[in-house]
């Protein structure tokens, strides 16, 4: 990746399915979710995660579907 800020590539979970997002700079850091569309996944924003303004942690998610699958099936109409 271009630029000097760490991406990390992480899965999140829950007790759903969990969801695999890309993020850049410190935890603490103010939060800005990228969201992508068009069929395309969180490294969609990598450019931006490498090259991040100092105290904004950027988080990509991929979306479902789409990315790195998550480890349950759920129904997209009622999360069951």
């Amino acid at each position: 990746m271009e630029g000097t800020i760490e991406v990390r590539a992480r899965t999140v979970r829950t007790d759903r399915p969990g969801m695999h997002v890309y993020e850049a700079c410190p935890e603490d850091g103010v939060p800005v979710v990228l969201i992508h569309g068009n069929l395309a996944v969180g490294r969609f924003f990598e450019h931006m995660l490498a090259n991040a303004s100092a105290g904004l942690r950027m988080i990509a998610p991929d979306m479902r579907g789409l990315g790195v699958p998550t480890d349950v099936m759920t129904a997209s109409t009622t999360g069951a």
